[in-house]
């Protein structure tokens, strides 16, 4: 290291130099000449050998308070390049806490428990300029006191609103959780590494002074601590949904009314009202719903209202809709024989039943067969029958009508059924007269014995025709052959019908006449007499009778045949 030292008029010199390295320096004084004095140089050496140091230690403040930030300082005497030293406190080690130019040297540290002897080390470990050096102290840690704050959020609330209890510890390190009551509700409530804690709580009755106390029962590091605050719970509002299902329904059906309650917390009951049917307490379960079951009794339109009186944490409320009850749909079967005949007595029945196949019963019901009008009921089952006998052939239409009532709707059936040909039994009678004529008669039944009415038939005598008849309502017809259009003997009746309902056959009567039309006193001459019968049977094929009568004034003499 060369400087220029000033000479002062002695002829002295002085140079302050500090040392810093260890060993053996060499030192050369030289003077380059002038015009006066020759050039010259001398030299010597010293030694420099290795320094004792150490550090003064100061811990601020002291004592200090748990989770409290004190620093721990200290300077080194003898001073000279010294970069870094250790730092020990409480048993946690620093390393390289660093050494400013003028050997000062600062470390911050959090406490974290409590004591009367916690130690403070600082040591170098030497290198080739220092030696190796320790130096220690103790400092002292007392309990902290703490608290804290306490938020509630919202305040006021409403009750089964759901509020945020929060707040942060003073003085915080290490407490882990804190005890929360909420009116009247313990809790322990976690602590973070903040300070912060939070509790959740949905509130569930009303006031104004709800309490809230948070606590700390203490420990080693901090004295035990006890706040409070209040916050007030207003009363809620609350509604409800209502929901019919189904919607429309029908008569006598099984409908669910039900809904759900909102802001929902502790409301047990609510009353319904359907249709003026006041149902009172229909129970509200935990998360706000309500069911109630209802059989519609009428069609028209219900109003349903859901209503709660309020208590002490929810104001009243009414809630109104209306569903429709609509008339249940009606059907009825038509059972028809398979085989339907003219004359032949059938019946057609039915069941009427709505449209749950639910039988009606006592329902008046007017069917009509051919254009005429029956009416009937239903028993207890449902059932109509209706006996009936077709009179003509052909397509026959059949209709079951209902009118409906409050409860069910109208309703017609129609269908169709074929009417054939039926059986008959016609009956012929030949009569003879007092005057030598005859009367023919015709009776015509059905295969009941029934009379036909109506019934036309053609006459034939000895297979010319003499003339048609028409049975009367007793199905009786007859037709009067005069004397003069019957010779003696042998004569033959034949009656036939083109009917259009009925099957027959042509039927004859064979008889025989010997009239003695002068002898008018004769007293074995009688009116009124058959002389000759015939029948077509049921089956469609005639039998004949032939009955032979002879008359003479001597006697009577009867002669019957049959085929």
């Amino acid at each position: 290291m060369l400087s220029n030292v000033v000479v002062d008029g002695s002829g002295y010199w002085e140079l302050n130099y500090t040392t810093n390295r260890t060993g053996i320096f060499d030192i050369v004084v030289s003077f380059a000449g002038d015009g006066n004095y020759d050039v010259f140089s001398n030299s010597t050496t010293f030694t420099v050998n290795k320094n004792s140091t150490n550090s003064s230690i100061i811990v601020n403040p002291n004592p200090a308070q748990i989770g409290e930030n004190i620093t721990v300082s200290g300077v080194l005497v003898n001073h000279t390049g010294i970069g870094f030293v250790n730092v020990t406190v409480d048993g946690n080690f620093f390393t390289d806490v660093i050494v400013d130019v003028s050997g000062y040297w600062e470390l911050n540290y959090t406490t974290n428990r409590t004591g009367t002897g916690l130690e403070v080390i600082v040591s170098f470990a030497g290198d080739g300029n220092y030696d190796v050096f320790s130096n220690s102290t103790i400092f002292i840690v007392n309990k902290n006191s703490t608290n804290s704050s306490i938020v509630v959020s919202p305040n006021p609330a409403h009750i089964g609103e759901n509020v945020t209890v929060s707040g942060h510890l003073a003085n915080f390190t290490g407490v882990t959780s804190v005890n929360v009551t909420v009116d009247g509700m313990l809790s322990n409530v976690v602590v973070d590494g903040s300070g912060y804690w939070e509790l959740n709580y949905t509130t569930n009755r009303t006031g104004t002074g709800l309490e809230v106390i948070v606590s700390f029962a203490g420990d080693g590091n901090y004295d035990a601590f006890s706040n409070s605050t209040t916050f007030t719970v207003n009363k809620n509002t609350t509604n409800s949904t209502i929901i019919v299902n189904p919607n429309p329904a029908h008569i006598g059906e099984n409908v669910t009314i039900s809904g759900q309650l909102a802001n929902h917390t502790g409301v047990g009951f609510v009353n319904v009202t359907v249709d003026g049917n006041f149902f009172t307490d229909v129970i509200v379960d935990v998360s706000g719903y309500w069911e109630l079951n209802y059989t519609t009794n009428r069609t028209g339109t219900f109003d349903v209202v859901v209503s709660f009186a309020g208590n002490e944490n929810y104001t009243s409320f009414t809630n109104s809709t209306s569903f429709n009850v609509t008339k249940l749909v009606v059907n009825s079967t038509v059972n028809i024989p398979n085989d339907v005949k003219v004359g032949k007595i059938i019946t057609f029945d039915g069941v009427l039943v709505d449209e749950d196949d639910n039988p009606i019963a006592n329902a008046p019901i007017n069917v009509t067969v051919g254009g005429k009008v029956y009416s009937l009921t239903t028993d207890s089952n449902g059932r109509w029958s209706l006996t009936y006998k077709p009179t003509h052939t052909g397509n026959v239409n059949i209709m079951v009508d209902y009118a409906g009532n409050d409860n069910y709707s109208s309703y017609t059936n129609t269908t169709t059924f074929n009417v054939v040909k039926g059986q008959v039994i016609v009956d012929i009678d030949v009569v003879k007269n007092s005057d030598g004529s005859v009367d023919v008669i015709v009776t015509v039944t059905d295969e009941y014995g029934d009379p036909i009415p109506d019934y036309k038939v053609s006459v034939e005598l000895d297979g010319k025709n003499i003339g048609n008849i028409v049975t009367d309502i007793l199905g009786i017809g007859k037709i009067h052959i005069p004397t003069n259009k019957l010779s003696d003997g042998r004569h033959v009746i034949t009656v036939s019908s083109d009917n259009a309902n009925y099957n027959v056959n042509p039927v004859s009567a064979e008889f025989e006449t010997q009239n003695n039309k002068n002898d008018t006193n004769n007293t074995n001459k009688t009116s009124d007499n058959p002389v000759a019968t015939a029948t077509m049977k049921n089956t469609g094929i005639p039998i004949i009778a032939i009955i032979l009568v002879l008359i003479s004034v001597f006697g009577i003499s009867i002669r019957r045949k049959q085929n």
